[in-house]
């Protein structure tokens, strides 16, 4: 197979492989580039998606790609894209693959490119020992596992409370940790009292430092000396779009969330640009991922079929 292709799609987890599937069942070629950084590595199993839960990421994508290299007209390579641009009706890319840079050509782009969770941003040590293993992102994808265990809710803004109605579902035993905030900034007098009447402590002081062993929380640290005892936490680091500045010389529109703005077909505003998975939403899980991968892989597609006839 050349270096030209009908989709080249940037990013080879849930999302992205579910694009290149979707299109190889259009007979269409694609090259599918994947960096091996899908943000759930960290984490050892994936639930709620059915016929999959409890399965570790790393099975169903070996499973995925097994699937996928049946059809001819794919190709699937390891390697990170470090340029994009457009010409004409074609779109230019560099990647290295192998430590060698290479180039290749394709007609539509499917960014499938995921975030990058800034968890040392955060400045609390060790949490990368705990990240997607007792140091939490989403309840959906943990909280069964962690169910009435001592639970820390690490939030210094306007989400603490729709965290905490959330996280009361799965605990009781739950402690507010606003690292530093005061309390009375972050939450109304009436939601103080809501948090008091369900026995909900508050602790505002800095945390630095998170114990335990093997990925299993134990205790969290706070700058004073103290600690307390917590089995798990809640925290949303801050995060950054991969590929974002390949996405910036692109103009692709980026929203106020920071996530690339696509339409209900996966459409960017860039015409023959798409982009699915956790790079457009909050919703990050691995069903919702392959599900818009699905679609921008369809419309993509769609899209060459609509070209052709009118050539």
């Amino acid at each position: 197979m050349d270096n030209s292709y009908d989709v080249i799609i940037i990013g080879g987890s849930a999302a992205g492989l579910a694009a290149t599937l979707a299109i190889a069942r259009t007979m269409k070629t694609v090259l599918c580039i994947d960096s091996k950084a899908p943000c759930n590595r960290f984490s050892n199993y994936m639930h709620n998606f059915i016929g999959h839960d409890g399965d570790s990421s790393f099975e169903f994508k070996s499973q995925a790609k097994e699937n996928i290299m049946k059809y001819k007209t794919v190709e699937l390579v390891e390697g990170e894209v470090i340029e994009v641009a457009k010409s004409e009706n074609r779109f230019q890319i560099a990647a290295t693959i192998s430590n060698t840079e290479k180039h290749y050509t394709g007609k539509k782009i499917i960014f499938a490119s995921g975030v990058n969770d800034l968890i040392n941003d955060v400045n609390i040590k060790n949490i990368e020992n705990f990240w997607g293993k007792s140091a939490l992102h989403c309840p959906y994808c943990h909280g069964y596992e962690v169910a009435n265990m001592k639970t820390g809710l690490i939030f210094d803004n306007s989400r603490l409370m729709d965290m905490a109605t959330m996280i009361y579902n799965w605990t009781k035993n739950i402690t507010v940790l606003t690292n530093g905030t005061k309390i009375s900034s972050i939450c109304s007098e009436s939601q103080l009292n809501e948090l008091k009447n369900k026995d909900i402590e508050v602790i505002d002081k800095v945390i630095t430092e998170f114990i335990g062993e093997s990925g299993r929380l134990k205790s969290v640290v706070f700058s004073d000396g103290t600690s307390i005892s917590l089995s798990c936490v809640y925290i949303h680091p801050p995060f950054k779009l991969n590929c974002e500045d390949i996405l910036n010389k692109l103009q692709v529109h980026i929203d106020t969330t920071k996530l690339i703005k696509v339409n209900p077909f996966q459409e960017t505003n860039i015409n023959g640009v798409y982009a699915c998975g956790d790079c457009t939403t909050f919703f990050r899980t691995v069903p919702n991922a392959v599900s818009q991968g699905n679609i921008a892989g369809a419309f993509a597609s769609k899209n060459l079929f609509q070209d052709s006839w009118n050539e």
